[in-house]
């Protein structure tokens, strides 16, 4: 098993939280340029094992995300992306306040604004 799979292993079996401290959130190119379409990254397609395990660890038992991501503007975009579509994938179950996203740096600390 390699370590992207012992990841996604560890973070779909999460039975209450997870907390991450993450300097950037990978994605697809694709996924990175869709972030002002409505909805975001289509998701799951465009999204790495990772994110679907975390994903699907909140829709399954509602497991409470707590993310804290690199403020570097040139880092944002693939965050942006991801938030918004986990939160777009997430709000039809009522579950998108399950995730939630804080910036670390000298500008940090803030909420990111979805689209």
């Amino acid at each position: 098993m390699g370590a992207d799979d012992a990841v996604s292993a560890l973070f779909g079996a999460a039975q209450t939280r997870i907390d991450l401290m993450q300097s950037q959130v990978s994605g697809t190119l694709r996924c990175s340029l869709s972030l002002l379409a409505p909805g975001g990254c289509p998701f799951p397609a465009e999204h790495l094992p990772v994110w679907h395990a975390i994903v699907g660890a909140v829709r399954e038992r509602g497991v409470q995300v707590r993310l804290v991501v690199d403020y570097d503007p040139v880092l944002q975009l693939e965050t942006l992306a991801f938030l918004a579509g986990a939160q777009a994938a997430l709000k039809p179950l009522g579950l998108q306040h399950h995730v939630q996203a804080r910036w670390s740096g000298t500008d940090g600390g803030c909420i990111p604004r979805l689209p």
